[in-house]
């Protein structure tokens, strides 16, 4: 096998509306959510080739971090969610002796809410599919994806999609190209573990206290697509009082948007925030005004593809 060699530019995503049901008997969660894909890209390179050694019946494998100022929160070793990615295609297709170089460039926040580890793993799920050839189609990288995690299938697919059961049953929505989304990220050592969120949301729910939406998605959506009423001011999350609870900094942030007259959001667990705003001009004076207050904060719109590929 000649060494063959992909880029893959993977989107992160934000939640427009994310309602979470009560821990299920198999310790999920039912969720109903709108996933949408943004501009904001990490990069990987993958380098695929025949293991040197014939005799070794294992996946060699080599990530190599650049340019993050989180790079101590990844790890590089068979934890990593790239690595069980590619795992998981090799024994599907009973191959092993392979060699799998990946260079991560990271620009999606590490546990910030926007699936940066969920797009890494479905990036290299297409990537280790593409450089053997494409012996699995869709469904069959689909089937994999859910079996790494929720947020992963929909990583594979991209665009505006309603996600229903643990997030992997997916339905495409149209795009709303025209939407423009005011990003800011966390400071790059505050991860939030949805795990932790999770159980933070189970003890408040417990008392009864959590928010609930204006609306159903059902109506969200008829919104979202007509346009008929201002959409951010139904934008909801469940998960966004155990992010609160658990950093100052989300309140922090989410108080200065709301203070300037928007409807702020946490993205998925947090602890990223972002807002909506009408249009560029009004979206670069509240960028000015964040970052005058030492946040660090960026202008994303949505994009309807979960990958950009370089061929090599």
């Amino acid at each position: 096998m000649v060494s063959k060699r992909l880029s893959i530019f993977a989107s992160a995503k934000i939640n427009l509306y994310l309602k979470v049901g009560e821990k299920q008997i198999d310790n999920y969660h039912q969720i109903e959510t709108i996933f949408q894909s943004i501009d904001l890209f990490d990069r990987l390179t993958f380098e695929l080739k025949e293991n040197s050694d014939s005799q070794k019946k294992s996946l060699d494998f080599e990530l190599q971090i650049v340019n993050s100022p989180q790079k101590s929160l990844i790890p590089t070793d068979k934890t990593n969610l790239i690595y069980k990615a590619a795992r998981l295609i090799m024994n599907k297709l009973n191959i092993d002796h392979l060699s799998l170089f990946v260079e991560l460039e990271k620009k999606i926040p590490v546990s910030g809410g926007l699936a940066g580890g969920s797009s890494n793993a479905a990036s290299t799920l297409f990537a280790v599919n593409y450089l053997l050839g494409e012996p699995l189609n869709q469904s069959d990288l689909l089937d994999l994806a859910r079996e790494l995690g929720s947020d992963i299938p929909f990583s594979l697919l991209g665009g505006c999609m309603l996600g229903t059961g643990r997030g992997d049953q997916l339905i495409r929505l149209p795009e709303p190209k025209d939407l423009i989304f005011l990003i800011v990220f966390p400071p790059p050592d505050l991860e939030l573990k949805a795990k932790d969120i999770y159980q933070t949301f189970d003890q408040i729910q417990e008392t009864n206290s959590l928010p609930k939406p204006e609306i159903s998605i059902e109506k969200f959506i008829e919104i979202l697509l007509t346009r008929k009423s201002d959409i951010s001011k139904y934008l909801f999350n469940s998960l966004e009082e155990s992010a609160i609870s658990l950093s100052f900094w989300v309140d922090k942030v989410k108080s200065l948007i709301d203070s300037k007259g928007y409807k702020s959001l946490v993205s998925g667990s947090g602890p990223t925030v972002f807002t909506i705003v009408p249009n560029q001009n009004m979206g670069l004076n509240l960028l000015n005004e964040l970052n005058k207050a030492g946040y660090k904060a960026q202008l994303h719109q949505t994009t309807s593809e979960a990958f950009q590929l370089i061929i090599h």
